[in-house]
């Protein structure tokens, strides 16, 4: 299994991790 395989759940939460980041970066 290679690295490009994401889940679903992961893919989510790496979602809303870069939603988070832009959010904070807008702020900052």
């Amino acid at each position: 299994l290679g690295n490009n395989y994401i889940t679903p759940a992961g893919a989510q939460v790496l979602a809303e991790g870069l939603r988070g980041n832009t959010s904070l970066q807008f702020l900052g």
